[in-house]
């Protein structure tokens, strides 16, 4: 949650900074929800035909592969606003949709008894993400890093959701309480 969040809070003043209007900024931010949106529906449909947690996996890479290309696309001074729409919306797309599946891979995993108690904690961790994500981008900035520093520095909130799906994916195995959602 915290890679969303930190371009929930600080994408148009990003993109504005490397040069687009506030309009044209404001609508490319648009387009990072908008591919969220799409995100979210083709990953439930992904979740139900194939193993969950590496769907996941897979569009975290994708988020990474993503924030990577529009880190190296900002340094170059002539980037068109197609090229950033289309970039902002496939890293949308993975981004958020890689939030959402959070929660049905924990239904999945923890026993009726304590389903509950462990989706709760889960989602209050993931409050705290995305809590510190406004307050990270803020400190970025304060260090005048430019949008492609920090889309740099985005894989490593990426990295530790591939890490932690991998991990779960290893410990669903060995789970009698993974329902079928878990494959």
């Amino acid at each position: 949650m915290l890679t969303v969040y930190l371009m929930n809070s600080w994408l148009p003043t990003l993109v504005k900074d490397v040069g687009f209007s506030i309009e044209k900024a404001a609508m490319i931010g648009a387009m990072m929800q908008l591919g969220g949106v799409v995100g979210n529906i083709m990953i439930g449909w992904a979740m139900d035909r194939w193993e969950s947690h590496k769907v996941v996996v897979a569009a975290l890479v994708m988020a990474g592969v993503f924030a990577v290309a529009i880190g190296s696309a900002t340094s170059d001074a002539n980037i068109n606003i197609t090229t950033m729409t289309i970039l902002i919306f496939c890293l949308g797309l993975t981004t958020n949709c890689a939030n959402t599946t959070w929660v049905p891979l924990a239904t999945g995993y923890y026993s009726t008894k304590v389903r509950a108690t462990g989706t709760g904690w889960m989602t209050a961790v993931g409050r705290l993400g995305a809590i510190s994500g406004a307050s990270m981008g803020a400190v970025l900035l304060s260090f005048h890093l430019t949008m492609g520093q920090i889309f740099y520095c985005l894989c490593v909130p990426v990295g530790l959701g591939i890490i932690a799906a991998l991990g779960k994916l290893r410990l669903s195995k060995g789970s009698k309480a993974v329902s079928s959602l878990a494959h």
